[in-house]
């Protein structure tokens, strides 16, 4: 089973108002975090985003709504190597 927990994570201003602007909820960006792949963005910051793989375990996880979030395969997360959230976007 995943654990979606948002209180536990903390994200910076820029962070908060790059999530408000582009419409990426807690929900959405703390499911990236948790089943997303994660990748090196450089100076310890780690990049997440779904691939093939990690898309499937959320989808799992999201059942019969998973068709509602099929957009979220092109979010992601970047979290600085301290785990506050930088920054997320949208892949175009």
């Amino acid at each position: 089973m995943i654990d979606i927990d948002r209180t536990d994570r903390r994200i910076t201003r820029h962070g908060m108002v790059r999530c408000q602007q582009r419409s990426i909820s807690w929900f959405l960006r703390d499911l990236v975090i948790d089943v997303g792949q994660e990748r090196s963005a450089g100076n310890g910051a780690t990049s997440h985003s779904f691939d093939k793989e990690s898309w499937h375990r959320a989808a799992n996880y999201l059942g019969r709504e998973a068709r509602y979030f099929e957009r979220a395969r092109d979010v992601y997360v970047i979290v600085a190597s301290d785990g506050d959230i930088i920054t997320s976007a949208w892949r175009h």
